[in-house]
């Protein structure tokens, strides 16, 4: 949320618009700078240690969730949006087979 703040971030089929106000922000981010103060008092209050993470497992989890969202947007799978049209239906699948091995190869 912080990073989003700070500098928003658009993906390849996705634009951040900013609808809040610079002051909002600022108050925003101040609350989370406060909220990782208490974060870091807590830690030692109760002898929390840092938590690690190991990158491939990153990696897999953002991988899974990718092939889950890709699963479920097959041409089949889109008409509860509406009915996909059928002259399309066999390359827009074939493109979504082709992102999923990408995705796999990752």
């Amino acid at each position: 949320m912080e990073d989003e703040l700070q500098k928003p971030t658009n993906l390849c089929l996705s634009k951040m618009i900013v609808d809040i106000s610079n002051e909002e922000k600022e108050v925003a981010l101040q609350n989370i700078k406060r909220a990782k103060k208490v974060i870091v008092q807590f830690s030692a209050k109760y002898g929390l240690g840092m938590r690690t993470s190991l990158m491939r497992r990153f990696i897999d989890s953002r991988k899974s969730h990718i092939w889950e969202v890709l699963c479920g947007t097959t041409s089949r799978r889109l008409k509860g949006y509406g009915e996909f049209p059928r002259e399309y239906a066999k390359e827009f699948d074939d493109d979504i087979d082709k992102l999923q091995n990408m995705v796999a190869s990752i």
